[in-house]
């Protein structure tokens, strides 16, 4: 029998339920688990250090087959309020709601934000409509004082992921 905890966690009722399961549902489930730690976890170093933001989001995007645009808030450290997903979309495009990002930023008095999305095709480079809305995100944000850090594009390894600073493509 499965402890309470991880019935919890798991969304298993006992052990015979979670026979029953196709192991691309545990895949899933597992994958969720980790994005929920991940969205909930104290990272203890600055988002601003060569590759931080890049690690994170490409664990945060594991497995997903359809795009997905996250925001990470953070404080005037840089260090990490909270990691949320923002808009879900297909495999090649995800809508977002500028309006949304400035007001979510306000209610979590976050200082800096760094956007990212995941490339489902691991086809990681920016499109023109990337680069819009990262400048357009930017100007919302900056008569505010909450400063767009990076925008991170995530493939499926660190490798593979790419973020508008290395790229020198960030507004400004």
């Amino acid at each position: 029998m499965l402890d309470s905890a991880t019935k919890s966690t798991c969304g298993v009722q006992d052990v015979k339920s979670a026979l029953v399961l196709s192991d691309d549902e545990i895949l899933e489930r597992a994958r969720q688990i980790m994005r929920d730690r991940k969205k909930q976890s104290e990272i203890t170093e600055p988002f601003t250090l060569p590759g931080a933001a890049k690690a994170f989001f490409t664990d945060y995007f594991i497995g997903l087959k359809t795009e997905v645009f996250a925001i990470a808030f953070l404080d005037a450290n840089e260090h990490l309020i909270v990691a949320e997903d923002f808009s879900y979309g297909d495999v090649n495009s995800a809508h977002v709601s500028i309006r949304t990002v400035v007001k979510r930023a306000l209610e979590l008095e976050a200082s800096n934000i760094v956007i990212a999305h995941n490339h489902p095709s691991n086809n990681t480079r920016p499109s023109h409509g990337d680069q819009i809305v990262t400048g357009k995100i930017a100007q919302a944000l900056l008569p505010l004082g909450i400063k767009l850090l990076d925008h991170v594009i995530a493939g499926a390894t660190p490798e593979d992921t790419r973020a508008f600073t290395e790229m020198s493509l960030m507004p400004g």
